[in-house]
């Protein structure tokens, strides 16, 4: 299971996405095929979007000196094949929304942070960060 975890992160990938003034707005779709994990997945999946493609656009992420926008929402037994959407209402980072993004030609690259289960010993169940990944566009 460890190798097929690395080389699903090797996978990782960005595409370029136009995005025009005045288009109608934009929505992404993340799914994954049970090829990849049988699923159900609970976690958060994020969008990540930028201008250069001179690393992974997850990699640009997250700096509050200079962060290229991202957005996520959280999904809760994701199955394979459904898909998790990231539109102008989910909340990103510096941008709020999708919505705010100016026209260009952007990388683009979906990220599926993988949650797991955790049962302590006060009887509670949390769901949190795991060691899984899946990255791709």
């Amino acid at each position: 299971m460890k190798n097929r975890k690395i080389a699903l992160m090797l996978l990782a990938f960005s595409m370029l996405v136009p995005f025009a003034a005045g288009a109608a707005r934009v929505t992404f779709e993340i799914s994954y095929p049970s090829s990849l994990d049988p699923g159900p997945i609970t976690g958060r999946v994020f969008v990540m979007i930028s201008r250069s493609n001179q690393q992974e656009p997850r990699l640009q992420a997250g700096s509050y000196g200079g962060s290229v926008p991202f957005f996520g929402v959280d999904v809760d037994q994701l199955k394979p094949g459904d898909a998790a959407a990231i539109d102008g209402a989910t909340l990103g980072f510096p941008l709020t929304s999708l919505n705010d993004l100016p026209a260009g030609d952007y990388y683009v690259q979906a990220l599926l942070n993988v949650y797991t289960q955790f049962h302590r010993k006060d009887g509670h169940v949390i769901w949190a960060n795991g060691s899984r990944f899946r990255a791709s566009c």
